[in-house]
């Protein structure tokens, strides 16, 4: 039994934890009080994917672990703990707290005598052994596009002209090699389908419908930019957007358009720069949830004053998983007109649209491409 009947283990331990950040500070260290993505040091976390976001819940307000490389270690304090005991956070959330009272020595509890440290420091000697295991090969095998993969991608407008232009490509299966002379394969299904990000060196894999939905093999281009190679050299405007898709939509309803991987990626003030000195305008326009209107936010704040023609855009959607990117605006019915009408919104509230140099030959005309 707990000490106090005035409020639960639960919010005790936020309370007495700075809504779980200390928990995350113990073992994660200071990088969780930077603006910036860091590593996950209990995995095999080679590109910062990780950061920690208050967020508000009607059983209390906590810190939140977001890793994008791998969801399975996204959540709040009391998931990470569970995560690093190899507890289920749900079965067992009352072994949880026990765990974390013995650990930082609380004193909810009453006769806490749980040996946490002894897990802890099993998750940690499986991740020094594990942590230079990388993907170093890969192999693929590719196949047709067949009328399940038209239904998909044409829902958001995407034809098989563009998949070919952004070297987008359905995959039968993949071999991944590690370093440490193992490997495992992964197969698509028309079910479950399974698409390859070609690069030079690399490729990104893309599994719309699985739990794991991006995986990473081979060289990766640094910084990653997708669409960068098909951008005209000049044009009326260009959006920054979150993903690869949404890029590839924006394309095919005549937009230029650009993402660097990832909502919570550093936008590099050379490269926007850059995109401000050949576009009119340049929009930052991520998913319209909580975690991109804060990143979005986030992002333009940090250049504004340092970049010319840079507009915030937020999509008016709900924000809910199916009705938050501009791949569902164009999903639902909305047409280019439309995103041109709203970004013209943009521009008055900005006090009006810079000086807007003229349109290139190459650059791509508007209206969606038919499949």
């Amino acid at each position: 039994m707990w000490n106090s009947n005035e409020k639960s283990p639960m919010e005790k331990i936020l309370l007495a934890t700075n809504g779980g950040k200390d928990i995350f500070r113990r073992y994660l260290g200071d990088k969780v009080d930077s603006p910036k993505t860091f590593t996950n040091p209990y995995r095999n976390d080679q590109r910062p994917s990780c950061r920690i976001y208050w967020q508000h819940r009607p059983s209390g307000d906590r810190y939140v672990l977001y890793d994008f490389g791998d969801p399975s270690w996204t959540g709040d304090a009391f998931h990470f703990m569970a995560m690093m005991g190899k507890m289920d956070a749900d079965a067992e959330f009352s072994k949880v707290l026990h765990a974390i009272d013995n650990e930082f020595c609380l004193g909810i509890y009453d006769g806490n005598k749980e040996k946490f440290e002894k897990k802890v420091e099993a998750v940690k000697n499986a991740s020094r052994n594990n942590y230079n295991v990388t993907i170093t090969a890969f192999s693929r095998q590719e196949r047709p596009f067949y009328p399940t993969d038209r239904d998909f991608w044409g829902q958001y407008g995407i034809d098989t002209a563009t998949l070919d232009r952004f070297h987008v490509v359905p995959l039968a299966k993949c071999r991944f090699y590690r370093n440490n002379n193992t490997s495992f394969q992964l197969w698509g299904a028309r079910d479950n389908p399974m698409y390859g990000y070609i690069f030079e060196r690399g490729m990104k894999v893309y599994r719309p419908k699985d739990q794991t939905r991006f995986l990473y093999a081979g060289e990766i281009p640094k910084p990653y930019v997708f669409g960068w190679n098909q951008l005209p050299k000049t044009g009326d405007k260009v959006f920054i957007t979150g993903g690869e898709k949404d890029v590839m939509s924006l394309s095919a309803h005549g937009f230029n358009a650009l993402t660097f991987n990832s909502e919570t990626a550093e936008l590099p003030e050379d490269k926007v720069s850059e995109l401000a000195r050949r576009f009119g305008d340049v929009f930052i326009m991520f998913d319209s949830d909580e975690t991109g209107r804060r990143e979005s936010t986030a992002r333009y704040e940090e250049l504004r004053g340092k970049v010319n023609n840079l507009h915030h855009l937020v999509l008016p959607l709900s924000g809910v998983k199916s009705d938050k990117d501009i791949s569902d605006f164009f999903r639902d019915g909305h047409s280019a007109k439309e995103l041109d009408s709203i970004a013209g919104e943009v521009l008055a509230r900005d006090g009006g649209r810079h000086e807007i140099r003229e349109k290139s030959s190459e650059e791509t005309p508007h209206g969606g491409l038919s499949l």
